[in-house]
């Protein structure tokens, strides 16, 4: 992942670029109660090239929904999500900061 932003910034912005079969598992990004009320980031996802499985969950793993993803689409996330890369892919990301680090950025769910 290619990050454009500083981890101080209010918007987090980058790249994801990952090749076929790649699996990123379910997970949430949690906020703290100081961010205007929500408890859950919200995130964007622009598919620059490539196919991808967004699965969305609730915060305790329960899977809601299924699509999959192609060139030119754009997903609005505010709950637990995993992503199955189907073929190679390049998504352009936009996220909620600042970055809190690598042991609060995400919280890992049991998808079931």
């Amino acid at each position: 992942m290619k990050i454009y932003s500083n981890p101080d910034d209010p918007i987090q912005v980058g790249y994801l670029k990952r090749g076929k079969n790649y699996k990123a598992k379910a997970h949430y990004h949690p906020r703290n109660s100081s961010d205007i009320g929500e408890t859950i980031g919200q995130e964007v996802m622009y598919i620059i090239k490539g196919r991808v499985l967004l699965k969305l969950y609730t915060t305790n793993g329960e899977r809601v929904a299924s699509v999959i993803l192609e060139e030119g689409d754009l997903a609005i996330i505010y709950q637990g999500h995993s992503l199955e890369f189907l073929e190679e892919s390049l998504i352009l990301e936009v996220k909620q900061g600042p970055y809190p680090g690598p042991d609060k950025d995400k919280v890992f769910l049991e998808a079931v």
